[in-house]
């Protein structure tokens, strides 16, 4: 009997796992090369949302810092076209905030594909230029 009940509880658990595992939509990560942002690319979570991806920029800084920056351009590309964001630079001038969006409502990537974060940005009065570049996860 206790082999029994161990062996539905080893089964019930592993059905579990590749249920979870399954269920697992994938994502592209990326970060700046001074580590001070880091892109996010994922499956909305609301069913009517389900297959539809947004890309999040995340600020890993510190907060004194964050407070100086402001973004002066920000672009999503695929394919080293544009996909959205803003289509020339200095059009846009916002204050840096802990998660801030990049795309909304985008179709899912292919494998193949080369995804990229193009983003301006000032800190006291110094602008950096970056790409971050997205790799599966």
């Amino acid at each position: 009997m206790k082999q029994f009940l161990f062996g539905l509880a080893f089964a019930a658990g592993v059905g579990l796992i590749v249920y979870i595992l399954l269920g697992i939509q994938p994502k592209w990560v990326g970060s700046s090369p001074d580590g001070k942002w880091e892109a996010v690319l994922h499956v909305g979570t609301d069913s009517n949302i389900k297959n539809r991806y947004f890309g999040e920029l995340r600020w890993k800084g510190t907060h004194d810092e964050m407070e100086q920056c402001y973004i002066t351009y920000l672009q999503y590309r695929q394919n080293g076209e544009y996909a959205a964001g803003d289509v020339q630079g200095g059009s846009v001038v916002m204050p840096v905030k802990e998660v801030q969006s990049f795309v909304d409502f985008s179709s899912k990537p292919s494998k193949s594909d080369k995804l990229e974060v193009i983003i301006h940005w000032a800190e006291k009065e110094k602008i950096h230029k970056q790409t971050i570049e997205l790799y599966q996860k």
